[in-house]
């Protein structure tokens, strides 16, 4: 009772409206728990649930612990935001990813890690890939990373792997796997982006944004990756994706453009002209963006074929369009991100192939799920917790939940229809009304992340708490 008070007292305090509380019988699969549940409306249109476990989940670890934040997308007030630092790179915690956006009108309500990220650095396996996050980040229309289905585990995965959870320009929420397809977007060849030469009528493949160009391919590198920093170009072999840097040269070829008049912002989602400012066909070394605002890099034919074909002047129409299987095509994108499994859709629990051991998955673990239901009207976040410390005796608290015991309970509980499972373990973590609510098992505190999926309230006439 006194931990009820305690929460109660919190919420209060920091500014949530009137609490419901009771006490429920929770069937999940084999498992029968009693479960206290403690809800309140944070601001008009976002809900909040906590749900303690009366039933001891073990010995070791008797209780557990679980967070929701149900958000109504049809209040045109509520929006959501993938908030990360500008850079390509770097972490920090949920709090201060909260402060880095939140002021009076455009308000941080509630939010939870979102990305699998790439933590090694720059030598190694994957280092292509060091601190950038797995599938895609979309943020505020800007892509910092790419979603590239059927090309590799680190990048997206197979396209009926991870899926993506995207907002379009109205607000309508996308949780779905995408479209292996051509670079005209019809389903067919696999590619991800295409760069049209107007002048010609040349339909080039892109593979990657921000990422790296491998052998036989053409990549995009926009100022977010860096106007200083070289393009990563390199060759990928061997069964785990072994990183080997190139110069680049000898069939390699670097084109730089520049937004076309009228055009401020790529059009994550659609089509953006750019103008051809400079080619570098194998140029002495691997460089950089400088102050343009794009860059086409290519390799072997994706380089002779430009160089022969192209010219300095031209008009050139970036296509980055996102197919989503059974939700259409959105013209616009917003904000998205994805994790390593789509878990569940349309109330189905799906097999989860995962590009992590299958034990990840059902292993009982601190976990951040999103869901959706069926017309992306409504949005949860709902967060496990699992090994956090109790301070006063130092024993472990919580003992968390599979993947698919929390895709159960975010459908029979809260209505939840499609549900992916972003970053887990010590990321997994919850902010919501000014300050953290489910904290990292990290026993040094809470884990920095590169990024995080934010409820927002865009207006000041409802005051909520500012991250503290």
């Amino acid at each position: 009772m006194l931990k009820h008070f305690f929460f109660s007292a919190m919420l209060m305090t920091a500014g949530a409206l009137p609490l419901a509380a009771g006490t429920e019988t929770w069937t999940v699969g084999k498992d029968t728990w009693d479960v206290e549940t403690t809800t309140a409306e944070l601001c008009p249109g976002v809900k909040y649930t906590l749900v303690n476990w009366i039933t001891n989940r073990s010995t070791a670890r008797p209780g557990s612990r679980m967070h929701v934040i149900e958000a109504d997308l049809t209040n045109p007030k509520i929006s959501v935001e993938n908030v990360k630092i500008d850079a390509m790179t770097g972490n920090r915690t949920l709090t201060n990813h909260a402060k880095a956006v939140h002021k009076a009108d455009h308000q941080v309500v509630a939010g939870a890690n979102a990305n699998f990220w790439i933590t090694s650095p720059e030598t190694g396996n994957y280092a292509c890939m060091g601190t950038q996050p797995h599938g895609i980040c979309i943020s505020n229309g800007i892509m910092y990373t790419d979603h590239t289905p059927g090309y590799w585990a680190h990048c997206g995965g197979p396209v009926t792997n991870t899926g993506i959870l995207a907002f379009d320009q109205d607000g309508k929420c996308y949780l779905d796997y995408t479209k292996v397809q051509k670079a005209n977007n019809d389903e067919g060849s696999g590619v991800q982006f295409a760069a049209i030469n107007t002048r010609i009528g040349h339909r080039m493949n892109l593979t990657m944004c921000n990422r790296f160009v491998d052998a036989g391919q053409a990549s995009i590198f926009t100022r977010q990756y860096g106007t200083d920093k070289k393009f990563r170009v390199g060759d990928l072999s061997g069964p785990v994706g072994t990183w080997t840097p190139t110069m680049g040269n000898h069939g390699y070829i670097e084109i730089l453009l520049d937004y076309a008049d009228g055009v401020t912002a790529m059009n994550t989602g659609g089509v953006t002209d750019y103008v051809i400012k400079e080619m570098r066909f194998n140029p002495e070394e691997v460089g950089s963006l400088g102050n343009h605002d794009l860059a086409i890099v290519g390799r072997n034919t994706y380089a002779t074929v430009p160089n022969e074909n192209w010219k300095v002047g031209d008009l050139i129409k970036i296509d980055t369009k996102l197919n989503f299987v059974s939700m259409g095509s959105p013209e616009k994108i917003t904000n998205a991100t994805s994790g390593n499994v789509l878990a569940m859709k349309n109330g189905e629990i799906l097999p989860l192939t995962t590009h992590v051991s299958q034990s990840y998955n059902t292993s009982l673990n601190a976990r951040t799920v999103y869901g959706t239901n069926a017309e992306g009207t409504k949005f949860w976040i709902i967060t496990c917790e699992h090994n956090v410390t109790d301070q006063t005796t130092k024993a472990k608290k919580y003992q968390g939940f599979s993947l698919e015991q929390l895709c159960i309970m975010g459908r029979d509980k809260f209505g939840v229809e499609n549900a992916t499972q972003v970053d887990c373990g010590g990321s997994a973590q919850m902010y919501a009304n000014g300050g953290q609510v489910a904290a990292s098992y990290d026993a040094s505190g809470k884990r920095a992340v590169y990024n995080g999926m934010f409820v927002m309230y865009n207006d000041s006439d409802v005051t909520i708490p500012a991250p503290g």
